[in-house]
C-alpha cells in the first residue's frame, strides 16, 4: 500500500504540473496577439499605396501618387546596388508613433528604420515619414540630407538583400561594421575623400553629412578598395573592424 508520503508527493507533482500548463497556456495566449503582429503586420495598418515593387502601409491615410514616386526612386536606387534590388515586393509598414512604434520598434525605440531579416525578408518598419516631401519625419522635424526617405529604404531593404544572399545563419555571424557599414554604402556610395581623411584622422563623423554609419561605411569601402576584394569576399569576413585583418590603418575615435 503506497505510504502516505509517497501519495502526497505525486498530488503534489500533479499540481505543480497542471499549474505549468496552466501558466503556459496563459503565457501563449497572451502573446497570440504579438506573434501574430509580427508575423503579419499588415492587420495592424488600414490603409496602403503603392505599387508591385514596394507598398507602403499606415494607419493614416497615404497618397497614392506620393507612394508610387517614392517607391519608384528607391526601386532605381537599388538597380546599383551591391546585391540589386529583391525579386518580390517589399512592404513597408510606417508605424507614426503611439502602440505601433512601441511594438515595432522594441529593439530602438530611436531608430528611424528598422528589419527583422531573420524573419522577413519582405518587411521594412519606418517610424514616420512624409511621402510627399520623401522624407523621414522625427520629433524635431523631418530629417535632412543625405539620409531621405530613398536612403532609409535602400538602406533598410539592403539588410534584407544580405540575408536572401547569405542566408539567415550567415548573416546572424556578420560583424557589425558589415552588417551596417555595407547598407549605408548602398545607400550612399562608397566613402568620398572628405569622410576618409576625417576618419583616418578620428575626427568626430556626424549624421547630417555622413549618414547613420560613416565609420563603418568607410570601412567598408577601405576593405572592397583592396586588389582582388569582391562583394562575396567581403561578406564572408569575420573579424571586427579595428584589426589588421580589416581596417588596419583606420584609428578608433572617441566615440566608437
Amino acid at each position: 500500500m503506497p505510504h502516505m508520503s509517497d501519495m502526497a508527493t505525486r498530488t503534489t507533482h500533479r499540481m505543480v504540473n497542471a499549474l505549468a500548463v496552466v501558466i503556459g497556456v496563459a503565457c501563449a495566449l497572451a502573446m497570440a496577439p504579438y506573434v501574430t503582429l509580427m508575423m503579419v503586420p499588415s492587420v495592424a495598418f488600414a490603409h496602403r499605396a503603392g505599387d508591385q515593387r514596394i507598398m507602403f502601409h499606415s494607419a493614416q491615410t497615404l497618397s497614392r501618387d506620393a507612394a508610387e514616386r517614392a517607391a519608384a526612386a528607391a526601386w532605381a536606387a537599388l538597380q546599383g546596388t551591391p546585391f540589386g534590388p529583391p525579386d518580390h515586393q517589399i512592404n513597408v509598414y510606417i508605424t507614426n508613433g503611439g502602440w505601433r512604434h512601441q511594438l515595432f520598434f522594441r529593439p530602438s525605440l530611436r531608430a528611424g528604420g528598422l528589419t527583422y531579416p531573420v524573419l522577413s525578408q519582405s518587411d521594412v518598419f519606418l517610424r514616420a515619414v512624409d511621402l510627399e516631401a520623401g522624407r523621414l519625419l522625427r520629433a524635431h522635424g523631418p530629417v535632412a540630407d543625405p539620409r531621405d526617405l530613398t536612403y532609409y529604404l535602400v538602406h533598410e531593404i539592403t539588410h534584407l538583400r544580405h540575408v536572401e544572399t547569405v542566408g539567415r545563419f550567415a548573416f546572424l555571424r556578420t560583424p557589425r561594421w558589415i552588417m551596417e557599414g555595407l547598407p549605408d554604402l548602398a545607400a550612399l556610395g562608397p566613402a568620398g575623400a572628405d569622410l576618409m581623411a576625417r576618419a583616418m584622422a578620428a575626427e568626430p563623423l556626424g549624421h547630417e553629412e555622413f549618414g547613420s554609419y560613416p565609420l563603418e561605411r568607410a570601412c567598408v569601402t577601405m576593405v572592397l578598395a583592396r586588389p582582388g576584394m569582391e562583394i562575396s569576399d567581403l561578406l564572408i569576413l569575420r573579424a571586427p573592424m579595428h584589426v589588421p585583418e580589416t581596417c588596419s590603418t583606420l584609428p578608433r575615435p572617441n566615440s566608437d
